[in-house]
C-alpha cells in the first residue's frame, strides 16, 4: 500500500512546480485560475474520511465575492477511481 506524502514532500514538490513556473517566465506561486473536476460530490462514496473543511470554507468566500473558479465538468467513468478504491479498501491493498 503507497503511503501518504509527508508534509515535506509536498513542500518539496511544491517548491519544483515554483521553480519551473519561474523557468517559464510565470509567477513562481501564481495559484490557480481556475478549478476543474470531473466527479461531483454526489457520486464520491463515503471514503472513511471527511470531506476537507477547509476547501467548502474556499469555495464559499469565491462565492460570496462572485469569482468562484471552481467548475464540474462531467467526464465518462469519474466515478470508477472511487469504485475501485472502495473494492480495494477492504483488501488491505
Amino acid at each position: 500500500m503507497l503511503s501518504e506524502p509527508t508534509d515535506e514532500e509536498f513542500l518539496a514538490r511544491a517548491v519544483s512546480l515554483a521553480l519551473d513556473n519561474a523557468i517559464r517566465g510565470q509567477l513562481p506561486f501564481g495559484g490557480a485560475a481556475r478549478i476543474i473536476y470531473a466527479a461531483p460530490k454526489e457520486q464520491v462514496p463515503d471514503l472513511g474520511v471527511p470531506f476537507p473543511q477547509r476547501v467548502a470554507e474556499m469555495q464559499a468566500v469565491w462565492r460570496r465575492t462572485g469569482s468562484d473558479p471552481i467548475a464540474y465538468v462531467p467526464t465518462p467513468g469519474a466515478d470508477e477511481p472511487f469504485a475501485r478504491f472502495v473494492a480495494n479498501a477492504g483488501s488491505g491493498r
